[in-house]
């Protein structure tokens, strides 16, 4: 599966202003390069491969250059984590998901259509649909003896439930899509959100298709 990153740097030790695409993406993929076979097992180096049509060149956002456009583009990354956790905890809610039709839906107990960004995902009178399961997940005694005796049903449950803890704890997997080479992880404290916006011509984003 292909995923777009954004990996931001700091390029503010660059003496070379006229090669700042060229050292910022060298920095984010020097940086980075410790994840492989972890997050990535194959990316582009030298450009936003995949996403080149709309990050076009070196695949590289100076805020010293385009300020406004770094600032949308930060703005958009730093709460992908987030977002995608609790996109991910939307999935405890139901099991043996699938698309169906109406008639099929009405007639196994407990399923229902699955809202996503309080919309209903339906496809030519096919819909998106779950089976709502007893309780959303909990470490209680029960959950846990469940996960022991390696349940089926909560086999993804435990999956999903790892990868939201990655996710909002700040650890560097596929699913963030956004990386601090400067700080080291994937979440990053508010105070050093605000120095980002406040001096966007100290950093760059770098955009990187990864493949995993």
């Amino acid at each position: 599966m292909h995923y777009l990153h954004g990996i931001l740097v700091n390029i503010s030790d660059f003496a070379d202003e006229q090669n700042l695409e060229v050292l910022a993406r060298q920095r984010a993929m020097s940086e980075t390069e410790q994840y492989h076979g972890q997050v990535f097992d194959w990316r582009t180096e030298e450009d936003a491969g995949r996403y080149s049509e709309y990050h076009p060149g070196f695949g590289v956002t100076l805020g010293v250059k385009e300020p406004k456009k770094f600032l949308e583009e930060f703005n958009n990354f730093v709460d992908s984590p987030l977002r995608e956790a609790i996109a991910t905890s939307e999935w405890l809610k139901h099991e043996n998901h699938s698309w169906r039709t109406e008639a099929q839906i009405k007639t196994i107990d407990g399923c229902e259509k699955i809202l996503e960004n309080d919309e209903i995902r339906e496809v030519n009178g096919v819909f998106w649909s779950g089976v709502k399961t007893p309780t959303v997940f909990s470490f209680d005694k029960e959950s846990l003896e469940r996960i022991w005796e390696n349940e089926e049903r909560y086999s993804m449950q435990l999956y999903r439930i790892k990868k939201i803890v990655q996710l909002i704890d700040g650890d560097y997997i596929s699913d963030s899509y956004f990386y601090d080479a400067e700080w080291g992880g994937s979440k990053i404290p508010k105070d050093r959100v605000e120095k980002i916006r406040e001096n966007p011509s100290k950093y760059a984003i770098v955009y990187v298709d990864i493949h995993n």
